[in-house]
C-alpha cells in the first residue's frame, strides 16, 4: 500500500488540531481557479477552512470571486502563505480574517498591470503613467518658479512671470500635448480595480482606506516584498506566525512553485475515492522512472501541475511572473506516492487517500 504524501500527513494534523477544512492553491489565479475552489466548498465539513495560498498572482476579478465565495461558505477563512502569494493572491488574503504567514512568505502590490504597449509581452504597472504625469507637472511649476525668481531680480514681475511661462512651455509642450486623456483615464480606472475589490473585502475600520493606498499606490515595484512585519504594521486584520501544524504543513510544501498549471487540491478531509482514481494511483506507482502524462519526469522542469519549461521563470513588466516549474527538492524528482496526487489534480481527477 502506498504511504501517503508528507503533505497529506501534515494536512490531517492540520485538520485535527483546527478543526478546518485545508484546501491547497498552487499556481495561476483564474476562473478555473475559482470554479475548483467552489466545487470544494460545496462539501464543506468544519466551519473553518484555511486556504494553502502559493502564486505570483492573476485575474483579480477571480481572486475576488474566491474570496468571496470562501468567506460566504464558511464561518472563518484563515490563509496561510508559505512562499509567494503575489498580487492577486494578495487580494484574497485580504478577505481573510486571519492571514499565517512562514518565515519565507510574502505578500506583495495591488497595482494593476497592463500590457505594454512598447514591448511585446511585457507588463507595466497602472501607476507608470499617473506617476510620470504627476512628475511632470511639479517639474514643470518647479522649473517656472526657478526661471521667474532668475528674471525676476532684472526685470518687471509680469514680464518675468512672461518670459518664465514662455521657456517652460516650449520645454515641456510637446510633452503635454503628446499625452490622450482617455488612454490616462483607462489606466486610472484599471488601477482602481484593486482598491475597489480590496475596500468590499477588508474590515471596515481606521487603517481599511490608508491599507488599500499603501497596496495600490505606495511601493515602487510590483514585486516588492511585503514580508510578514511589514503586512502587520499596516493590515487591519490579524496577520501572525503560524502555527505548529501550520509550520509543519508548509514544510512540507516547500519547493512548490507556481507555474502555468493549475494545482488544486483539498487536502483536508480527504475527497472520497472513485474506482477511477484507484486505479489512477495504481498507474502512477507502477514505474518510477516512466513520467506520467503531463509530466516532465526529470529533476530540471519537473513541477506539481505536472509540466514545466525549467528556466524558473521570466519577467513581465515591474512584477516577474514565474512560468517556469522547479522541482520540489533540488537536484531530485517527486516519488510517485508524492507526484500522484498533483498529477491526477492537473487532468481534473480526485486522488483517493491511500
Amino acid at each position: 500500500m502506498t504511504e501517503p504524501p508528507a503533505f497529506v500527513k501534515a494536512a490531517d494534523a492540520l485538520e485535527e488540531d483546527s478543526k478546518a477544512d485545508v484546501l491547497l492553491l498552487c499556481g495561476p489565479i483564474d476562473r478555473s481557479a475559482f470554479q475548483q475552489v467552489q466545487a470544494a466548498c460545496m462539501s464543506r465539513t468544519n466551519p473553518t477552512v484555511i486556504l494553502v495560498l502559493i502564486t505570483d498572482g492573476g485575474d483579480p476579478h477571480a481572486a475576488y470571486r474566491i474570496a468571496r465565495a470562501l468567506k460566504r461558505i464558511y464561518e472563518r477563512l484563515i490563509v496561510l502563505v508559505p512562499d509567494r502569494c503575489k498580487s492577486a493572491g494578495t487580494l484574497i488574503a485580504l478577505g481573510a480574517d486571519e492571514v499565517s504567514m512562514t518565515d519565507m512568505g510574502e505578500l506583495g502590490p495591488l497595482d494593476i498591470q497592463l500590457e505594454s504597449r512598447e514591448q511585446l509581452g511585457a507588463r507595466n504597472s497602472g501607476n507608470d503613467l499617473t506617476f510620470g504625469m504627476a512628475h511632470l507637472v511639479l517639474s514643470a511649476f518647479s522649473d517656472f518658479y526657478e526661471c521667474f525668481g532668475s528674471l525676476g531680480t532684472n526685470l518687471e514681475t509680469q514680464v518675468a512671470a512672461e518670459a518664465a511661462s514662455s521657456l517652460v512651455g516650449q520645454l515641456y509642450g510637446p510633452v503635454f500635448q503628446s499625452v490622450r486623456p482617455n488612454r490616462v483615464g483607462a489606466v486610472v480606472r484599471s488601477n482602481r480595480i484593486g482598491s475597489e475589490y480590496a475596500e468590499r473585502l477588508l474590515p471596515a475600520g481606521d487603517k481599511t482606506q490608508a491599507a488599500i493606498n499603501r497596496l495600490v499606490h505606495s511601493y515602487p515595484a510590483h514585486g516588492f516584498v511585503i514580508d510578514r512585519e511589514e503586512a502587520a504594521s499596516f493590515l487591519p486584520q490579524v496577520v501572525r506566525k503560524p502555527t505548529e501544524s501550520e509550520s509543519t504543513l508548509a514544510t512540507s510544501l516547500r519547493g512548490f512553485e507556481p507555474t502555468s498549471t493549475l494545482v488544486f487540491l483539498k487536502l483536508a478531509p480527504w475527497p472520497v475515492a472513485t474506482q477511477n482514481d484507484k486505479e489512477g494511483l495504481d498507474d502512477a506507482d507502477v514505474d518510477d522512472t516512466q513520467p506520467a502524462e503531463g509530466s516532465s519526469g526529470g529533476p530540471e522542469g519537473s513541477s506539481p501541475g505536472g509540466t514545466g519549461n525549467g528556466n524558473g521563470g521570466e519577467n513581465a513588466g515591474e512584477g516577474e511572473r514565474h512560468s517556469g516549474a522547479k522541482s520540489p527538492e533540488a537536484g531530485s524528482s517527486m516519488s510517485s506516492s508524492e507526484r500522484a496526487p498533483l498529477e491526477l489534480a492537473a487532468r481534473g481527477e480526485t486522488l483517493a487517500r491511500p
